[in-house]
């Protein structure tokens, strides 16, 4: 595709005046900076992704790219958790997503409407609907820092090694470049050495999350 797709929520002074441009308007925009999803890593293996709010919307590209190269992996699991139905992102897409071959997702909330049919509960629940192979499995885990820490102890109960969980650290970003140190955990910087981190790696970086 000959464009970039992005999607930012109205939250400040910036994102507030990127929601007030109209089309033909002229933005900067650096990057992409750090790392990214080791998808050649997981070839030949079960690949489960793990998205909570927000963290969907780094994970849809990783799932366009599971979908392009859909014989390189074995099963392929979302599970996709938000607080209520509202916060639910691309849910328009879903039923093309599940249309993949051997594609599995799950979606949960916390706070149900009475429009909402699907599951209820934490993220942490929908274990309990699919069966995991822990020894042919890789997690990659995308949302608010608290979730990593309760999933990913659930991935790590079940036997899926810690190297084989795969985080995001971007909500620590600021420049990017390295220059403001704003976003390091004492020598480690998140933009030149993640954002992208195995949680084997955060669990021996101090308050990484």
């Amino acid at each position: 595709k000959e464009f970039l797709e992005l999607c930012i929520r109205k939250v400040g002074k910036v994102t507030g005046m990127l929601h007030r441009l109209e089309a033909g308007a002229i933005v900067g925009i650096r990057g992409p900076f750090g790392t990214h999803f080791p998808m050649q890593e997981m070839v030949g293996s079960n690949v489960l992704l793990i998205a909570g709010g927000l963290g969907i919307v780094p994970l849809r590209s990783t799932i366009y790219w599971a979908n392009d190269h859909r014989t390189d992996y074995k099963d392929i699991t979302i599970f996709y958790g938000a607080r209520d139905p509202g916060q639910i992102l691309f849910d328009y897409q879903f039923e093309e997503w599940r249309k993949i071959y051997d594609l599995k997702m799950l979606t949960i909330v916390e706070h149900p409407d009475e429009s909402w049919g699907e599951h209820v509960g934490l993220i942490t629940d929908l274990f309990n609907e699919v069966p995991i192979d822990p020894d042919n499995t890789f997690a990659v885990v995308c949302g608010p820092p608290v979730m990593f820490k309760f999933v990913c102890t659930h991935l790590s109960e079940m036997g899926v090694p810690r190297q084989r969980m795969f985080v995001s650290l971007e909500r620590r970003m600021h420049c990017g470049m390295g220059k403001c140190c704003r976003c390091n955990v004492g020598s480690t910087f998140t933009c030149l050495d993640g954002s992208v981190f195995d949680y084997w790696t955060v669990m021996n970086l101090k308050e990484a999350i």
